[in-house]
């Protein structure tokens, strides 16, 4: 067994709230070795790219980013439903449920993806 610690920061003036934020969470992950799907890709609009199987029978964590500096991605299950939207240098980190397949595709030209998951120990 091995840990992907994974942190986040969240931090903003008082212009957008009256008091500051400054947020910061880690967290160690348990997960299986090697990392399962690591790598990068041209996304296109007319196809889907599978990150994730919905054949993998074991909850994961997921990470994406666009690499685009304008284009945006939609992500969604395998099934078509969009979770989310990444618009050019936006990035997503997130626990999916097994049996549940996640693909990305490009909105309006191909665009470049980075992306990852790592399966629960």
């Amino acid at each position: 067994m091995a840990n992907l610690t994974a942190t986040i920061t969240l931090s903003a003036g008082t212009d957008i709230a009256n008091d500051s934020l400054a947020l910061t969470q880690t967290v160690a992950l348990p997960v299986q070795p090697p990392s399962a799907n690591v790598g990068r890709v041209d996304v296109t609009t007319g196809a889907p790219y599978e990150i994730r199987a919905a054949s993998v029978a074991t909850n994961s964590y997921v990470y994406i980013k666009n690499l685009h500096a304008s284009n945006s991605i939609n992500i969604r299950t395998a099934g078509g439903t969009v979770i989310g939207e990444l618009d050019g240098g936006e990035w997503l980190f997130f626990p999916a449920k097994a049996s549940v397949g996640i693909e990305v595709i490009a909105l309006s030209s191909t665009t470049e993806v980075e992306f990852g998951y790592w399966t629960d120990a």
